[in-house]
This record gives structure tokens, C-alpha cells and sequence, in this order.
């Protein structure tokens, strides 16, 4: 019972995080990563002579790379917290 209170508790507060903190963190890598194209397409467009070719970030791809970074911080938290709860709190502490 204290393993499924654990982690539902940890499910409801990595929701929350998902919903608050990455958001803006999200926006930063994303507008970083538009703005670091700009020096990669003149690169490329030197290096190869080639004008029509240019890096880009299509939309869908910058969802599924939001889907899967949010799903693996989420499994990333879960693994460790089923751990933390099969411990007793007492030993727990105690070695800490």
C-alpha cells in the first residue's frame, strides 16, 4: 500500500513539473536550436557550394523530440521513487 501511495504521489508531482518548469525550458532549446541553424545553414552553404541545401527543423519532429524528452524525464523519476518506497524510511535515512 505505501508503494502505490509513493507512487502516486510521484506521478501527481511529475505532472505538475511537466506542466510547469519544461514548458519554458522547452521554449528555450526550441528557439535556441532556430537560432543556431542560421550559422549551420551558412556553413553548409560554403562548405559545399550548394545553395539549395539547408538544415531545418520541421515542426512534427520538434513535437516527437518534446514527447520523448518529457517521457523519459517521467520514466527517469519513476524507476528510482518504486525503489525509495520498498525501502524503509528508517534505514533510509540512517545511510543517508
Amino acid at each position: 500500500k505505501t508503494f502505490l501511495i509513493s507512487i502516486s504521489s510521484y506521478i501527481s508531482s511529475e505532472i505538475n513539473a511537466i506542466v510547469s518548469f519544461p514548458s519554458l525550458t522547452l521554449l528555450f532549446a526550441l528557439i535556441v536550436t532556430l537560432l543556431l541553424i542560421i550559422p549551420i545553414n551558412i556553413i553548409l552553404h560554403k562548405v559545399t557550394g550548394i545553395g539549395y541545401l539547408s538544415a531545418y527543423l520541421p515542426p512534427i519532429a520538434a513535437i516527437i523530440l518534446v514527447a520523448i524528452s518529457i517521457f523519459l524525464t517521467f520514466i527517469a523519476g519513476l524507476i528510482p521513487s518504486g525503489f525509495a518506497a520498498r525501502k524503509d524510511p528508517v534505514v533510509a535515512l540512517r545511510t543517508e
